[in-house]
């Protein structure tokens, strides 16, 4: 993609998105790879579940094309693959991709924040700053915080956020397979709003696939967060899989095409400002 090749001999469709572990198709060597692997990303993102396999091949397809759609070129020319895969998958309208984008957008989105905050408070734990012990309901009540704060923007659209402990979990349960995915692409949205770049100055982390070339970034960061999870457990007595946060086979990873050794790494090595004061909040609850 673009000055960072990605090799892949074999042409990957949309009835090869069922992996064990689920790998996420990186695409290069086609006319419309960035399309392609864009597509990719977005349905394993907003249907990331393995019973999900149907939502999510309608999602890629309808996807890709609407991205294509998007190409300033008059005339589009589709492989016979992708051909069959339209003709074989139906796939579904713009309107109902919007929607889609938009719930199961905002119940991701949530998930990859209580992953932030499971390892932001496992980071201060872990330096001996604070002695409470990182847990699924600390890092939900964290995330309803944000929400509420969050709400100072999404009000003004007409749009009701989740607060409740039972629904954050659930979004957690539902897109935990995706949800270090989503947690990449809104620290690098934060990054790149807080650089001025105006593009993002709202909060859907969705925008990002527009870029094909933060591709290899949100991976690298992405990769990071699935391999914290998949070594970190509440009990904290070592990385054992039955317990861990993430199973080894549980979340999506870019097939192993997609070269990541060359990019660097920045996660912040200093615990989220806020976390003292979010903890008080905790402390103070009166019910949760």
């Amino acid at each position: 993609m673009n000055a960072n090749r990605i090799d892949l001999k074999n042409f990957i469709t949309a009835s090869d998105m069922d992996f064990s572990p689920p790998f996420i198709p990186i695409i290069d060597g086609n006319t419309h790879a960035a399309a392609m692997t864009r597509a990719n990303i977005f349905a394993c993102m907003l249907y990331p579940s393995a019973i999900d396999q149907t939502k999510r091949r309608k999602l890629y397809i309808t996807s890709y094309l609407w991205f294509l759609s998007e190409s300033k070129e008059d005339t589009v020319i589709l492989d016979r693959h992708m051909i069959c895969d339209i003709i074989n998958t139906p796939h579904i309208d713009i309107e109902s991709l919007i929607k889609i984008s938009n719930t199961n957008g905002q119940e991701g989105h949530i998930a990859g924040i209580i992953l932030f905050f499971i390892h932001e408070l496992h980071k201060a734990s872990e330096q001996h700053l604070i002695s409470e012990v990182p847990s699924l309901s600390k890092a939900s009540f964290f995330a309803r915080e944000g929400i509420r704060e969050e709400k100072k923007y999404k009000n003004k659209h007409n749009k009701k956020l989740p607060e409740s402990r039972d629904q954050l979990e659930r979004y957690w349960y539902a897109y935990k397979p995706a949800a270090h995915l989503w947690l990449a692409a809104w620290l690098i949205q934060v990054q790149l709003r807080e650089s001025g770049n105006t593009a993002f100055a709202g909060n859907a982390p969705l925008l990002i696939l527009q870029d094909a070339t933060l591709f290899r970034k949100f991976f690298k960061i992405a990769e990071y967060y699935r391999n914290f999870g998949e070594t970190f457990n509440f009990k904290n007595t070592g990385a054992r899989p039955c317990n861990s946060l993430l199973g080894p086979n549980e979340a999506w990873r870019p097939t192993p095409n997609l070269a990541l050794d060359g990019i660097t790494l920045t996660i912040e090595k200093n615990v989220y400002p806020g976390l003292q004061d979010l903890l008080s909040c905790w402390k103070k609850r009166k019910k949760w």
